[in-house]
């Protein structure tokens, strides 16, 4: 191999470097959105004694991986019309405590939502393969299998971010709910239907 050979390959390798780094970089990105959304889509006000509040979310998804994640987000936040009906049905039953129960997400119908969780199958394919088998499916010694590699990638990172896009718009839909709600919890129907379901006890010390 000529020295003029050797600099070629050397450019197609920094090349794939640099757009495999991309691509996992993108998929990070994913990742931590999708955890804030999974986190944030179904948050309970627990208030106590005195005042005294507690705010939890019925997902915990901080360790999980991206195929984890990518599971829980079906069924929870998208979820067909039928699963949005047993939901509510088999909500919890009330408590001795005033508690307040935030919930969002995505009512699909059935064919939409087995075409998503395929695509999103597909991403949780692609961060495996970056991860854990990219080398043994591409010959970085050669400047023919560097250009391969980088043809993948390329794709790859037009998938990858196709689908953070679109977590981005579930994010901003999502915003926009919280902004209702918290619009209508500053209304006069909201305080009139409080003092309703929970009238104060004047003998109350």
């Amino acid at each position: 191999m000529t020295r003029s050979s050797d600099d070629d390959l050397t450019v197609h390798r920094e090349e794939v470097e640099r757009l495999l780094g991309r691509c996992l970089l993108l998929l990070q990105r994913y990742e931590m959105l999708l955890k804030a959304i999974l986190e944030q889509s179904d948050m309970s006000v627990v208030i106590g004694p005195k005042g005294s509040h507690q705010v939890n979310s019925a997902i915990n998804p901080e360790r999980n991986t991206l195929g984890t994640l990518v599971r829980q987000l079906f069924g929870s936040y998208i979820v067909t019309e039928k699963m949005q009906a047993d939901a509510e049905n088999n909500a919890d039953d009330a408590t001795d405590n005033v508690s307040f129960r935030f919930r969002s997400g995505m009512v699909l119908p059935d064919q939409t939502f087995e075409q998503t969780k395929i695509d999103l199958e597909k991403l949780v394919n692609l961060r495996n393969d970056l991860v854990h088998h990219f080398l043994s499916k591409h010959d970085l010694a050669s400047v023919d299998g560097c250009q391969r590699a980088q043809s993948a990638l390329i794709q790859g990172i037009a998938q990858v971010s196709h689908h953070l896009e679109t977590l981005k718009n579930w994010t901003r839909e999502m915003e926009s709910v919280r902004e209702l709600a918290a619009e209508f919890s500053k209304s006069d129907e909201f305080k009139d239907q409080m003092a309703r379901d929970f009238p104060t006890d004047s003998n109350d010390n």
